[in-house]
């Protein structure tokens, strides 16, 4: 008996399971709420962003109610209006609000046109919160349900400073069983209201809402992959999803039966032929990904083995994106001065892989050089005035020079001593007729506010190398930390090595 009832049991949970997924076709609400007429910090696109979700989600079969520049009041209204709907025809429930968004204490909140807060307290009073959207459709009973917040954007009270404010929304607290919140970036980053009569990330929502046979995950997976490439990844949509069922805005086209109509005008039957139909190709669409390069070193960049940017060099520092890459896997390389770089990478669809090039310290090309008092040899003997420390420049009575086990912390470039090293070897301009492979030192003290005095040679290989290093260093833009002992600024030496080649 007990076995018939467990039967019976699961027989009614899937029976209703599967009915509440039918009603997601049939059964299909959106509210849309845009604020632009801010007071203090107006906005171009959110009125035009509720226009088009409100167009598109009509186009896809929902009861949309639609509604911009709304105060507390009325977005209060207009959420007891989207209650009663979903009361009345549960099924998909989508909630869009497009607009300023805010943070504090933790809680994220919908900011209405009129709101006035002069003090961070007062927000909890002049403000929605976010949460509420979700608290609605759960109090309706309402199964599948959608919040998408493209609201992610900076302060809009000047009356009062507060950081958290500008650095957007936080992540929202267990979101319902059977619910999905999609953000319009990441936490604690804010995003762009954009440049063109839409929002980036509306934009791109918009076209992948449209997009037939893709379920709602894929839909925006698809957002956040183009809004991330088009933005330099300065914007990255994320979702939070608790769904149980299925869902997708656009359903695949039914395919299409060849129905052969009966010759003999005496018989209703009616042969239903379920072979393969002949089918004929359009305009092909190739695949493509793309690839974000990020330049530690300078040289000729080659993708699989063709030389590229007409084979002028490439210089160090840079990111450069690399667009309608073919998907597959590719060889990169970049040929510089000392040494190369060469890593294979594999590109996916609508998906940009980030690489870095960046020698190995094991791979640069460096070199013998000659001591400046022992010429003879390519290394420095142990009493080498190198080592003695005999060529520190001499104190001229205001500072003392450290060492790097006296210091708190040492003189090093902001950018780090590997950067700044890799910089001089990639950056550095040879002299010409050089014939020789070899490695200059170069000797100079980094006094207050980070400036480079007393540059001296220390290891020569000529006078034409070491006047051309001389050059380099003392050309170097660079701001160094310089050394601190006891929370003071006090001279400390540095030895660089820069490599000359042909």
């Amino acid at each position: 008996m007990k076995q018939l009832i467990y039967i019976l049991s699961l027989t009614l949970f899937f029976t209703t399971t599967f009915a509440q997924e039918a009603d997601y076709v049939n059964n299909k609400t959106a509210l849309i709420i845009g604020n632009s007429t801010y007071k203090d910090a107006p906005l171009k696109n959110p009125e035009n962003d509720a226009k088009v979700i409100g167009e598109t989600l009509r186009e896809l079969g929902f009861d949309v109610l639609q509604y911009t520049n709304l105060d507390k009041e009325g977005m209060k209204r207009a959420m007891r209006q989207f209650s009663e709907k979903l009361k009345e025809n549960p099924g998909v429930g989508l909630f869009y609000y497009a607009g300023h968004g805010i943070q504090a204490d933790g809680n994220n909140y919908l900011v209405p046109v009129n709101s006035n807060v002069e003090e961070q307290f007062e927000i909890e009073f002049e403000c929605i919160e976010a949460d509420r959207a979700l608290a609605v459709m759960e109090y309706s009973n309402n199964p599948f349900n959608v919040v998408i917040m493209d609201a992610c954007r900076n302060n809009p009270f000047r009356s009062f400073s507060r950081g958290a404010g500008d650095v957007g929304f936080v992540a929202p607290r267990n979101p319902p069983t059977g619910s999905i919140v999609a953000f319009a970036t990441q936490p604690g980053k804010t995003a762009s209201d954009g440049t063109g009569s839409n929002g980036l990330y509306t934009q791109e929502l918009v076209k992948a809402m449209k997009t037939p046979g893709i379920p709602i995950e894929e839909v925006f997976k698809q957002v956040r992959i183009n809004v991330s490439r088009m933005s330099d990844a300065k914007q990255v949509p994320q979702e939070w999803s608790s769904l149980m069922g299925d869902f997708y805005f656009k359903e695949k086209p039914a395919p299409v039966q060849n129905v052969i109509q009966p010759t003999n005008s005496e018989t209703n039957t009616v042969t239903i032929d379920n072979s393969e139909p002949q089918i004929s190709f359009g305009t092909a669409t190739k695949i493509v990904g793309s690839i974000e390069l990020t330049t530690m070193m300078s040289g000729i960049f080659y993708m699989d083995g063709k030389v590229k940017n007409n084979g002028v060099a490439i210089g160090s520092g840079l990111v450069i994106p690399i667009n309608d890459v073919t998907i597959g896997a590719h060889t990169l390389e970049l040929r510089g001065q000392t040494g190369t770089w060469k890593q294979q990478v594999t590109v996916r669809p609508n998906d940009t892989t980030k690489v870095l090039a960046e020698l190995a310290s094991n791979n640069i090309a460096l070199s013998n050089g000659r001591d400046i008092n022992n010429s003879n040899s390519s290394k420095p003997k142990d009493d080498s005035p190198i080592l003695k420390g005999d060529l520190i420049p001499k104190d001229k009575g205001d500072m003392k020079v450290y060492g790097s086990t006296e210091v708190d912390s040492k003189a090093e470039p902001i950018v780090g001593m590997n950067v700044f090293q890799m910089f001089l070897k990639e950056e550095v301009i040879y002299p010409k007729k050089a014939k020789i492979t070899g490695q200059v030192q170069v000797q100079f003290v980094v006094e207050k506010k980070g400036v480079i005095s007393n540059a001296k040679i220390i290891r020569s290989l000529g006078n034409e190398f070491d006047q051309e290093a001389l050059r380099v260093i003392n050309a170097i833009g660079y701001s160094w930390k310089p050394a601190i002992k006891n929370g003071k600024v006090v001279r400390q030496t540095v030895t660089i090595p820069i490599p000359f080649a042909k």
